[in-house]
């Protein structure tokens, strides 16, 4: 029987400190075949050069300009072939036996869309990036296991069915990509996978997490995770996700916890003066987009 095909989607952005590093390693995978995909957002450094000189080994899409992660990433499961398709940052280096595992669970369980892979920290083998994203009480996902050491912790050691995956790595079927048409490209970044994977849970597809599928993040190289673009996108998609995700009834269920949320956020913010123009920013923004998109269940 031939083995199917793994599409690695890899999305780059002025990524020319580390995607020379990222290439590298996914060419170095044990699992076969695969076609590795570039999306260039519109890279105004080096990294597109780099890039090209791989030419004989990857497919580039270059935009012109920067569609963010869920357009740039929708671009490329529109050119993906593969039977199963991979989402990949371009500061995210992989072991090369990282996708053996996932691909026999994808091959012999068709309920299984999603597999989320063991995300380390780059430089630090044995601190967790992410193993997985859970249901938390502020309703939106929380990520499992970040900072810790994944000796000290068993549990993380097993494979299990969770609710979803950290978008850096995530393995998809690709007939889930195509039945949701993959991310909704009005969130730009940030949240948009954990939006398709609740529509994907929703519509009874399984997420199951894969701790021999080791990968290691350097962390939000794209925009920095203390930058104003980090905090105004994840605060205004915050609430998207929330509004598009859950009935009115579930959120006032949970207002305790997402006015402590919005307490928390305006004493580091504004007691610490941490961008408040971007927090006002992202909130009025978020409240036109409910009126307008009609996010609301």
């Amino acid at each position: 029987m031939e083995k199917p095909l793994v599409s690695i989607i890899i999305l780059n952005w002025n990524g020319q400190e580390f995607i020379e590093d990222c290439l590298n390693s996914v060419l170095h995978s044990t699992c076969k075949p695969v076609e590795i995909i570039v999306i260039d957002n519109g890279s105004t450094d080096n990294s597109i050069k780099i890039i090209k000189s791989y030419q004989n080994s990857v497919i580039l899409i270059a935009h012109t300009k920067n569609l963010g992660f869920a357009a740039g990433m929708n671009s490329g499961f529109r050119a993906a072939v593969g039977e199963y398709v991979v989402t990949l940052n371009n500061d995210v280096v992989v072991e090369k036996e990282w996708l053996q595992r996932p691909v026999e669970i994808l091959n012999s369980k068709p309920d299984v869309g999603i597999i989320s892979c063991r995300q380390m920290v780059y430089g630090k083998n044995d601190i967790i990036d992410i193993v997985y994203s859970a249901p938390s009480v502020y309703l939106l996902p929380k990520p499992v296991g970040a900072d810790q050491k994944y000796s000290d912790h068993p549990e993380f050691h097993e494979e299990k069915e969770v609710f979803g995956a950290s978008g850096a790595s995530v393995i998809y079927r690709k007939t889930l990509i195509d039945q949701f048409n993959g991310f909704d490209e009005r969130f730009f970044a940030y949240h948009e996978e954990s939006d398709l994977h609740m529509r994907a849970h929703n519509n009874g597809w399984k997420c199951v997490y894969v701790p021999s599928a080791v990968v290691y993040h350097m962390g939000s190289r794209s925009f920095g995770k203390l930058s104003r673009t980090f905090h105004y996108y994840h605060e205004r998609n915050r609430w998207w996700y929330i509004a598009k995700n859950y009935s009115p009834l579930k959120i006032i269920y949970h207002l305790p916890w997402l006015l402590f949320m919005e307490l928390r956020l305006i004493r580091v913010i504004f007691l610490k003066s941490r961008c408040p123009d971007i927090y006002i920013k992202a909130r009025v923004d978020a409240i036109e987009g409910l009126i307008k998109y009609k996010f609301f269940k």
